[in-house]
């Protein structure tokens, strides 16, 4: 029997620079708030604006590279085919990744990969593919999902495939969910998470963020609070875990909206979060264990990683950063963009730095940082990337590796300290599905320890082999954790009396368990008794009405219930959830097509390039002796209204620009009169022009377009400047 093998490796720790990567890399402009160690793992010339990463079995680092991403400041060459997927290897064992292979190139603007099932799943928008892997070679190719990410911002697609405990892979920017069984695809609804980046706890709760928010999490197992379809409402997943949005930069930050009152100090230096992005919840003991269970957020804008610590209390999930004025790691280095990061095979922390100097989409930027930018040189910061890890100076440098290993030696890694080796070693039992391992597995399921057990009873789900007297067993021990997973896999078996006995029996006062014991009380056909009690104990449990709802598909039998309490909160979700169904008005999470419209700038960026690009420039940076700048122009500034004008009627004679009168020996045409350019594309082209090009940002909307064309109507002649300005007085 090959047992799990694990290699330690005493090396000298690096000093500033690393020979093998072709660059110099000054970690003394890097600050950590711990006497912990950052190395360099893999960097350019290797690697380009990386992105995403995930390890094999054998400790292998196969990482995404997006390098199509804003390549230049105004973001052309966008739409060329020029990503890639890396395999990066340490072959001598001295933490360094000097080996490396393309494993799959020419990819247009791929986001997300995850390797599962023997093979990888990745995605190109719009698509969703699996790949079976032989030898690092393509064996069969399939589509998963044609509409994985379609429409939107390229910042607002679908990303960070994740395999949680539950056997579902999850995304971040995504409400649908996906699983393999028995060679055939799964996809179900799911809540709609984040924005950038997706992890999970130890115990499978999900967490992600927004740009603005750093941290967000899951109140209980996913699904739970949302299978009703015509639920609208949603306490429990995405529950805003962080409020505090203050950061701790080393200098002064150039962030879109700098100039707006509170986001800088007087020194220039960013004061709240505007990028935050790739959340990982540390789950080992490797850096310390004061360090297990903490969250740990890429802050790129201030070239920071933020640590928080995160409590849990009555159900209820806080996070707090970790310290007073300052971050966990912050860099003077202006390329230093972390983008995502991730647990490791050896208990460490890597995190993916894409290292470039412009990291906000050309349909968001403002000319504000498109001057800083120039000013600072940013746009020279490209055709670069780094994957870098966090260590403690205490432990020496490790490589493991799974593989290969029998069912006995997986079983025995369910048990590891380390997540990431028992989130491998449960695929790997599903996969193998050896029936000799049951009875190991139920013993799992059953010992001391919550974590290797909920692995174990979760393992046995994929197997096909988990039953309703497992259950019964296991509510009877200790661990609420581990009863909160027995009760979410008991909506399995609704005809066990054994089982529903003991359902029946949970301790209602801790929330986790109600509110689980909520979600699959109608599916044991045990609804109203369950419901009745719950409610007579809890009749101010908002997030217990959610699991109630979500649990039944016909809810009128807890309107009758409510009304025998006299609960109007849960009475008036009820009704509300019964005219949804009455009217089909479904979340909109359940609705069959993940695509998203794109926003009004999106949509005007691409108007804008088709229509007014040609002479105004992609930049809007003008074409001499054809058409002006549209930087610091001052009818630009002025407002959208003017804008519009111009576009209906068009503009002769000169303009000020950045205060200087220009004189250009063409005039604008207007199109006002031309039947493909409606109302909408004009809204949406002022929209974009007034985010990417004047120094009041605003959104257009369409009837302010048709009530300008309709002043306009008997009105057929070109404007001037002059003209425009002085209306204004």
């Amino acid at each position: 029997m090959k047992r799990l093998i694990c290699i330690l490796l005493i090396f000298n720790c690096f000093s500033c620079s690393k020979k093998e990567a072709g660059v110099q890399i000054d970690f003394s402009q890097y600050k950590i708030a711990e006497d912990l160690e950052l190395e360099l793992v893999a960097a350019e010339p290797v690697l380009n604006a990386p992105v995403a990463m995930q390890f094999d079995e054998k400790g292998r680092a196969w990482v995404l590279e997006m390098p199509g991403y804003m390549p230049n400041i105004h973001g052309e060459g966008e739409d060329k085919a020029v990503g890639r997927i890396l395999i990066l290897e340490d072959e001598d064992g001295d933490g360094y990744m000097e080996k490396h292979k393309v494993f799959l190139d020419e990819l247009k603007q791929a986001r997300a990969f995850c390797l599962v099932y023997g093979g990888i799943l990745y995605a190109e928008p719009p698509f969703l593919y699996f790949a079976k892997v032989e030898n690092d070679q393509i064996t069969k190719k399939e589509i998963v999902d044609a509409n994985y990410a379609v429409g939107g911002n390229i910042e607002h697609q679908a990303n960070a495939l994740t395999l949680n405990i539950d056997n579902w892979i999850y995304s971040a920017k995504a409400h649908k969910r996906y699983r393999r069984i028995d060679n055939e695809w799964l996809i179900e609804p799911t809540a709609f998470r984040g924005q950038w980046g997706l992890s999970k706890d130890d115990y499978g709760r999900l967490y992600c963020n927004d740009n603005s928010n750093a941290l967000y999490a899951d109140l209980t197992l996913p699904n739970s609070s949302s299978e009703n379809p015509y639920l609208h409402q949603s306490k429990t997943t995405s529950f805003w875990a962080m409020k505090d949005r203050s950061v701790f930069p080393l200098q002064p930050t150039m962030v879109n909206r700098g100039y707006m009152d509170g986001m800088l100090d007087e020194n220039g230096v960013l004061q709240k979060i505007t990028s935050v992005c790739g959340p990982v919840i540390l789950r080992s003991e490797n850096l310390g264990p004061e360090f297990k269970g903490n969250g740990f957020i890429a802050v790129p804008e201030a070239n920071a990683v933020k640590r928080v610590f995160i409590n849990e209390d009555g159900g209820m999930i806080e996070a707090k950063n970790a310290y007073d004025g300052k971050e966990f790691i912050a860099s003077t280095d202006e390329g230093f963009r972390p983008v995502n990061l991730y647990n490791g095979p050896d208990g460490n922390l890597y995190i993916v730095d894409m290292h470039r100097g412009i990291i906000q989409h050309k349909v968001y930027m403002t000319t504000y940082l498109k001057g800083l930018i120039e000013k600072h040189n940013l746009d020279t910061i490209y055709n670069q990337g780094r994957i870098l890890r966090l260590k403690s100076s205490d432990t020496p440098q490790s490589n493991f590796t799974l593989d290969p290993l029998d069912g006995n030696g997986l079983i025995q890694a369910l048990n590891d300290n380390n997540g990431w080796i028992r989130d491998k070693s449960q695929s790997f039992l599903i996969d193998l599905n050896d029936t000799s391992l049951i009875s190991q597995l139920e013993d799992l399921a059953k010992s001391e320890n919550e974590i290797p057990a909920i692995h174990a009873l979760w393992t046995l789900e994929g197997m096909k082999a988990l039953s309703g007297d497992l259950l019964s067993e296991v509510l009877q021990l200790k661990g609420t954790n581990r009863k909160a997973h027995a009760i979410k896999l008991s909506s399995r078996f609704p005809y066990s009396s054994r089982l529903i006995n003991q359902l029946a029996k949970v301790d209602y006062s801790i929330p986790l368990l109600r509110w689980e014991l909520a979600s699959v009380s109608s599916k044991l056909k045990m609804d109203e008794r369950i419901a009745s009690n719950l409610l007579e104990a809890y009749p101010e449990d908002e997030i217990l009405f959610e699991h109630l709802i979500s649990g039944s598909d016909d809810v009128s039998f807890l309107l009758a219930i409510a009304d025998k309490r006299s609960n109007e909160k849960f009475k008036s979700l009820v009704r509300q959830v019964m005219e949804n169904k009455k009217e089909d008005n479904k979340h909109f999470t359940h609705k069959e097509a993940n695509a998203f419209s794109k926003d009004d700038k999106t949509v005007g960026r691409d108007h804008f390039n088709i229509y007014c690009a040609s002479c105004h420039g992609m930049g809007g940076e003008g074409k001499e002796q054809l058409a002006p700048s549209l930087l610091e122009a001052a009818i630009v500034d002025a407002g959208a209204e003017h804008v519009i004008k111009v576009i209906l009627n068009g503009l002769q004679g000169p303009i000020t620009i950045a205060g200087r009168k220009v004189d250009f020996p063409t005039v604008m045409p207007g199109i006002k009169h031309n039947e493909d350019i409606t109302d909408e594309m004009i809204a949406n082209m002022c929209s974009y022009i007034s985010n990417a090009f004047s120094k009041t940002p605003t959104s257009v909307k369409t009837e302010m377009v048709t009530s300008i064309r309709k002043e306009l109507e008997d009105n057929n002649e070109m404007f001037t400047e002059q003209y425009l300005l002085l209306s204004d007085n």
